[in-house]
């Protein structure tokens, strides 16, 4: 978005997101106000560099429906 957008049209007030969004979001609310470029470069960094294993780790000795209902 910020290589669609030139820098004037990047500012932005309010950051919100649901899911992947909240992600998003997070990321860009700890770059200021003006450096939308950072926090383009920032995201992009983190998504490509993501894999399964820096999401999800299975609890040693924890069954998934333990996990999930207790």
């Amino acid at each position: 978005m910020a290589r669609m957008l030139n820098g004037s049209d990047m500012h932005y007030d309010v950051i919100s997101g649901i899911s992947v969004g909240a992600i998003n979001s997070g990321a860009l609310g700890v770059h200021e106000k003006g450096d939308e470029e950072a926090a383009t470069e920032f995201l992009r960094q983190v998504w490509m560099n993501m894999t399964s294993g820096s999401i999800y780790q299975a609890w040693p000795g924890v069954e998934v429906y333990e996990a999930i209902f207790n």
